[in-house]
């Protein structure tokens, strides 16, 4: 697997390169988790489901010295690389969880892409509708990428089952980016979890069917303010944000 050595002289494990640079502009340089007006405070609680390697996890580390950072990866490639990454470089606020978190108990199919491992998912077909998307070459290009599918098996449990047992106060920030399973994922929320939870954003799939709508209304269902829905690929994503 390649290593990218990132700014601050951080080795860092990934996947696919060039991916890992697309996500570290980002997070890093369009500061795509940061919201000046609505900062998170610092030795706070971050959950980040959909970890991917670890770059939103470092971003926390440097931005807001969480004193504790939840990183859930469903791709087993993705998550050893994760792992990797928060023990290579020290973070030692940053605990890893191997799971996809859903509304439900049991295992489910995840496809893993070696050339997109950031879009590897639960719901393949909805990755294929995305393809729409895109122009002709870039769209045949994507395509046998996605041909390259590889099934994996992967353990499913609500959020609250995979948080650490000590973990009962506040969280800071809910972080959501699972490729089409977003919906999942809010759903399975308990009555007694969503109370602790100060801030969500969450990363939805215009091609995920009324995903927008639910998740909209999930949020505000459980009390939170929905503040902004901005793109996040324009045409493809749009990010949801919201706050108590």
């Amino acid at each position: 697997m390649p290593t990218v050595q990132l700014p601050g002289d951080y080795a860092w494990a990934c996947d696919d390169a060039d991916e890992c640079w697309v996500v570290y502009n980002e997070v890093f340089e369009r500061r795509c988790y940061d919201r000046p007006d609505d900062p998170i405070p610092h030795g706070g609680v971050i959950v980040d489901v959909g970890a991917h390697v670890g770059l939103f996890a470092l971003f926390s580390t440097l931005n807001w010295k969480p004193s504790r950072h939840i990183a859930i990866e469903a791709s087993p490639p993705t998550a050893g690389l994760l792992r990797q990454n928060v023990e290579t470089n020290g973070l030692e606020q940053v605990q890893v969880v191997h799971a996809a978190v859903g509304d439900t108990h049991g295992t489910a199919t995840l496809t893993y892409f070696p050339h997109l491992p950031g879009n590897s998912t639960l719901h393949p077909e909805v990755k294929e509708a995305e393809l729409a998307a895109f122009g002709p070459r870039s769209r045949q290009r994507m395509k046998s990428m996605f041909d390259e599918g590889v099934p994996y098996e992967v353990p499913v449990k609500p959020l609250g089952e995979l948080l650490p047992a000590d973990l009962t106060g506040r969280i800071d920030l809910l972080k959501v980016d699972v490729e089409s399973a977003e919906t999942a994922v809010l759903r399975g929320i308990s009555a007694e979890l969503w109370p602790r939870i100060e801030r969500v954003v969450v990363e939805v799939s215009h091609y995920l069917t009324d995903g927008l709508e639910i998740v909209t209304g999930l949020l505000r269902d459980n009390g939170l303010k929905v503040s902004d829905t901005g793109a996040q690929s324009p045409g493809i994503t749009t990010l949801v944000w919201a706050s108590r």
